[in-house]
């Protein structure tokens, strides 16, 4: 069964500690390619707030 590539997810990929590439993407799709989109930053901001209180909650 092949599966055609599909790029990670920001969410994944800031799990990952690969923020920047979660922002570039987050970017592309939500702001047009905008690198200085303040909703970009608060939307990456949000993913990793999200993320670290999981990654408490599980200990």
């Amino acid at each position: 069964f092949f599966t055609p590539f599909r790029p990670e997810s920001p969410r994944w990929l800031i799990s990952k500690g690969r923020d920047q590439e979660a922002f570039e993407i987050l970017a592309k799709y939500h702001a047009e390619g905008d690198m200085v989109s303040e909703f970009v930053k608060a939307e990456l901001a949000q993913i990793q707030a999200t993320l670290k209180i999981e990654t408490e909650n599980a200990k």
